[in-house]
C-alpha cells in the first residue's frame, strides 16, 4: 500500500470513528485541532511535507473558541428574535437586532 494509500485510508477510518461517537462526545471534541488531524492527513496523501506547519497556538485555540461561542450565542438570539413579534414586544425585538448584529 502506497503511503497516498494509507493516508486515505486512515482519513476514512477517523470519520467512521468520529460518526460512532454519540453527540455529546463529539461536541465536547475541539474541532479546529480535529479539522487540522484531517487536514494535515489528506496533506500527507497528496505527498506534501507538512513537517513545517505548526501546531495551534494557546492564544489561537482561545480566539476560535470565542468566535464559536460568539456563533453559537448570535444563532441562539436569531431563533429566539424569530418567535418575538415586533408588535407585541418592540423593545425585546429591537434589543434582540442588537446582539446579532
Amino acid at each position: 500500500m502506497t503511503t497516498q494509500e494509507m493516508a486515505y485510508a486512515e482519513v476514512e477510518e477517523l470519520v467512521k470513528g468520529f460518526k460512532t461517537l454519540p453527540a455529546a462526545q463529539r461536541k465536547s471534541m475541539n474541532e479546529m485541532q480535529t479539522r487540522l488531524g484531517y487536514i494535515l492527513l489528506l496533506f500527507k496523501a497528496l505527498g506534501w511535507d507538512t513537517s513545517n506547519i505548526n501546531e495551534v497556538s494557546p492564544a489561537e485555540k482561545s480566539a476560535h473558541d470565542e468566535i464559536v461561542k460568539l456563533g453559537e450565542k448570535m444563532l441562539a438570539s436569531q431563533k429566539e428574535r424569530q418567535s418575538v413579534r415586533s408588535e407585541d414586544d418592540l423593545d425585546r425585538a429591537r434589543n434582540l437586532d442588537r446582539q446579532i448584529a
